[in-house]
């Protein structure tokens, strides 16, 4: 169902509240948008949205005067004082979702398990002041930001619920829930009830839907009261079981009216736009800047279809050109921008999220790399790395944990910026060649240089200037970028699937979590599918799940024993399969069961291990670090964290070392079942470190001091029982990833003892002891390329001696197209560079000679290498011969000009190289 057929359900009762009817509200359609709204004015024809009343009249009128804080502080007390218990704020990175990178409103801390019904709300009524991104994996509102003086990539959504369920008390509906905002709107904010409107609509998302009223005045909203009431179902819909009050109170917004700003960045940034107006010492037009802002609010990517169209309007109204206007509040624009952006990176880096080129980690990388792009473009030069620690500082008034991004986030934005420049550095040239050769750059090009070679479009615009051209960058233009972006899509292919439907009625009691280890059970075959699986009525054998592989062993029936070959859960089935099932196995058959104890142990070292180094790359590298992934096997474990560089062996050793020291103190492993809700309060959301864990009940792993978690998998009682953890090798596996490989128990020791029998043959190689082989090692290697250094040298002074001679008996021939050239086929082994020079030598040399085409080839350091070079001045293509002898040498080349330069990683490819060369000569010119 649609918006237009739910319409006809809801009729003017559905949204008489009990305040309408006792203050006079009276139900109107709008002569402009023809919505329906309540209003008690007997002038008003128009709802009161923004551009029915032709943009925001709140501006230059101060009401209640409250700042940021104040504002959080009095919408608490409000609530609090009205029967409302005040929760503490959910993270910004939403890791307790599947679906979600970063929170996107308050109702979001309780999907789906108290929406759903599977727990209780933590309290009931609640508030929430929830930081919330706004672009949550989406572009949209990065475009808005700065341009419609009321856009942010982050808010405070002031979340009030309300829960009504058979079980629950303390709820209240609709009544009650306008009751309260009109209270506050009227008393707090001090609105007089005539200047206010509620505009019906209807909410709709997840399959559900229910009516809501928005609260207006000035041409603004304040707050939308959304009533989630009904379900779809494939007979109909049907009134929820749980019925919810969703109310966002935007906190920037009710703070921005108060004050009246001339847009939402004065009231909301506070000190720090302050600071940067003062660094960068821009002069705008106040006054400008204040009667664009009543009207810009008219413009919205999400909603005008002619952005450009749109704006220019704007401009005629004020009484200016386009061009004008945007010269007029670039410089301002561009500040609320960065201001904005610094916020949102200070929320976020703080939750432990950092910049990469996946998922939310991109939205972050985007919204820093244009604040460099602005800082530079319009000369700011503003230290970035201060902005968002001022950002933090005045955030921590209210959310003291914001300051955690202060420890890192000057590393971040050096490291960033280092990228950014290289990357910029590749395109620019790139980009310059494009416009001189007045290559059209339209919108798709400019995404394609965006998403492709990380070049931003106000770089490609500032490039554009430069030379006199002219870049039209669309107004839309992040909001058309995510819309091309690739949808990653994670699958597992090859893997043998069950029906979950033919297992829906089967149960297994999972023994492998008693208390004490159990190597041998008994249970009973409830099921033998055609498949080969079995499936039992309890089970010792853990099944694959959390990134730790099964239990294997054996299944007997008297004398007969089969090998159990793989393990998997679905739903409440545990699913056995076997090599081969026995033809004595029936339904009903009491068989007993036999774990391999060597595997099951290696799993639980190397599970409990993984635990011990993520706490302890936490505690090294800092409270940034979460796990990104993670693989458990009887052999290794595996763990991907979340870190913006490669970590050094040094640092390695300092993250095992920690995590030894754990081992060493045999700490007792605590393992709670707990409540969802419970764990999260007690713990935090840390626990959700391995990811999202379905189920009202969490298994909680608690190693304390280091690491506690909701985890299924098997794990030691005591760290001692890990023996030993030794961390193989790191490696960055993708941009903010790295994977951490490491080995306990015996495996480390093995490993270890492999390591230094290693060590032990070299030292005896060089016949030194092990302790004296670095220094040894390091001698050998500084002699060799002192060697080969004089190698490179002598064989390019013989090549140069000898190139008078070789240009003088350059052979002459006729290519197919009956072009006379003379032709020189030489060898040399020495650095790239010296070919080169080479080339260069026979090209400066033939310019008196006649057209000469030289083909050097050789091979350095493991790879081999061609030069192609002719006549300085003659008009030969070398792109197709540099590219056909590269191709020999397992490569290609290229370039432009009379020298080109190519190879590749054939070494053995020389010979027939040298062999093909005239006749690819021949060929090509």
């Amino acid at each position: 169902m649609d918006k237009d057929e739910l319409q006809k359900i809801f009729t003017e009762d559905q949204y008489q509240v009990q305040l309408f009817t006792e203050k006079g509200y009276e139900r109107r359609q709008c002569v402009s948008c023809s919505h329906y709204y309540w209003s008690i004015d007997p002038d008003r024809t128009t709802c009161g949205d923004t551009p029915c009343e032709g943009g925001y009249h709140f501006i230059g009128k101060k009401t209640a005067d409250l700042d940021f804080h104040k504002t959080l502080a009095r919408i608490t007390e409000f609530f609090e004082k009205n029967g409302h218990t005040a929760i503490e704020p959910y993270p910004t990175v939403a890791r307790w979702r599947d679906d979600l990178d970063f929170t996107i409103a308050s109702i979001a801390d309780f999907q789906p398990w108290v929406t759903n019904g599977t727990l209780p709300p933590p309290a009931n009524p609640l508030v929430v002041p929830q930081p919330c991104i706004r672009f949550g994996g989406e572009f949209s509102d990065v475009d808005n930001v700065g341009r419609t003086g009321r856009h942010l990539t982050s808010f405070i959504m002031f979340g009030q619920h309300a829960f009504n369920g058979p079980d629950l008390k303390g709820g209240y509906w609709m009544d009650r829930c306008i009751d309260l905002n009109f209270e506050f709107l009227t008393d707090v904010l001090q609105i007089k009830p005539i200047d206010l409107t509620y505009i019906e609509g209807i909410w709709m998302g997840g399959g559900n839907f229910g009516p809501n009223l928005e609260s207006f005045a000035f041409g603004t909203e304040l707050v939308n009261s959304v009533f989630m009431q009904y379900e779809n179902t494939p007979t109909g819909y049907r009134e929820m079981d749980l019925k919810v009050i969703d109310v966002g109170w935007g906190l920037e917004r009710l703070s921005w009216f108060s004050q009246g700003t001339p847009t939402i960045y004065e009231a909301v940034l506070g000190p720090v736009h302050d600071y940067i107006l003062k660094e960068t010492g821009i002069n705008y037009d106040k006054e400008l800047v204040s009667n664009y802002a009543k009207v810009a609010g008219l413009i919205d990517v999400n909603e005008v279809k002619d952005l450009k169209s749109a704006r220019s309007s704007i401009a005629n109204d004020l009484g200016l050109s386009l061009s004008e206007l945007n010269s007029s509040l670039q410089e301002i624009e561009a500040i609320y921008a960065i201001g904005d952006h610094a916020r949102t990176l200070a929320f976020t880096l703080a939750d432990g999220a950092i910049p990469s080129n996946v998922g939310g980690g991109y939205n972050l990388r985007t919204i820093l790399r244009r604040i460099f792009t602005l800082n530079d473009m319009l000369d700011f030069n503003l230290d970035v790395t201060e902005i968002i620690s001022r950002s933090a500082l005045y955030l921590s008034q209210s959310f003291p944990r914001v300051r955690e991004s202060e420890k890192f986030a000057g590393t971040i934005v050096d490291i960033e910026r280092g990228r950014h420049l290289t990357t910029l550095d590749k395109g620019r040239k790139y980009v310059q060649n494009m416009l001189k050769q007045g290559k059209s750059l339209e919108t798709d090009t400019l995404i394609e240089l965006y998403t492709s070679r990380g070049i931003p479009p106000e770089t490609v615009e500032q490039l554009g200037s430069e030379i006199g051209i002219e870049i039209e960058v669309p107004l839309d233009f992040y909001q058309q970028v995510d819309k091309v972006l690739p949808k990653i899509e994670k699958a597992k292919e090859g893997e043998e699937e069950l029906d979950l439907n033919d297992l829906k009625s089967f149960q297994t009691e999972q023994l492998y979590y008693d208390k004490k280890l159990k190597s041998t059970s008994k249970a009973n075959i409830e099921a033998i599918l055609d498949t080969g699986h079995v499936i039992l009525d309890k089970t010792i054998f853990y099944p694959t799940g959390g990134g730790q592989a099964e239990d294997l062993g054996w299944i007997s029936l008297g004398k007969t024993r089969a090998e159990v070959v793989d393990v998997k859960k679905y739903g409440t089935a545990i699913v056995h399969k076997l090599r081969k099932v026995p033809e004595s196995f029936k339904v009903g058959s009491k068989v007993e069961l036999e774990l391999d104890m060597e595997r099951r142990l290696a799993l639980m070292r190397h599970h409990t291990a993984v635990h011990i180094v993520g706490g302890a790359a936490r505690e090294v590298l800092g409270s940034h670090v979460w796990q990104a992934g993670a693989d458990k096997t009887p052999d290794r474990g595996r763990l991907d964290i979340t870190h913006w560089e490669s970590i050094s062996r040094e640092t390695l050793d300092e993250i095992e070392s920690v995590s030894n020291r754990v081992v060493m103190d045999n700490r007792k492993i605590k393992k709670h079942i707990l409540e969802r809700s419970e764990a999260e309060q007690k713990f935090g959301f840390t626990i959700y470190q391995g990811g999202v864990v379905p189920g009202k009940d969490l298994r909680i792993i608690e190693i304390p001091g280091i690491d506690t978690e909701a985890c299924g998998g098997t794990h030691a009682d005591a760290t001692g029982e890990i023996g030993y953890i030794r961390i193989i090798n790191a490696e960055r596996i993708q941009d903010g990833i790295v994977r951490l490989t490491l080995k306990a128990g015996m495996n480390a020791v093995d490993n270890a003892q492999h390591e230094y029998q290693l060590l032990s043959e070299s030292a005896a190689a060089f016949k030194v002891t092990p302790e004296e082989l670095p220094k040894t090692s390091e001698r050998f290697f500084s002699e060799w390329k002192d060697q080969q250094k004089l190698i490179d040298k002598l064989s390019n002074d013989l090549a140069a001696a000898r190139v008078p001679q070789l240009v003088a008996d350059a052979k002459e021939v006729v290519t197919e197209k009956g072009t006379t050239v003379r032709v020189i086929v030489t060898e040399l082994h020495a650095p790239q560079t010296e070919l080169i020079n080479l080339g260069q030598q026979f090209s400066s040399l033939s310019k008196d000679t006649g057209d000469l085409v030289s083909v050097i080839v050789g091979t350095h350091e493991g790879r081999a290498m061609v030069v192609v070079a002719k006549s300085e001045g003659s008009q030969y293509p070398l792109t197709p011969i540099i590219r056909s002898v590269g191709k020999l040498l397992g490569g290609g080349g290229g370039g432009k000009g009379d020298v080109v330069a190519g190879g590749g990683t054939n070494t053995s490819g020389v010979p027939e190289a040298l062999k093909k060369a005239e006749s690819i000569i021949i060929k090509e010119i």
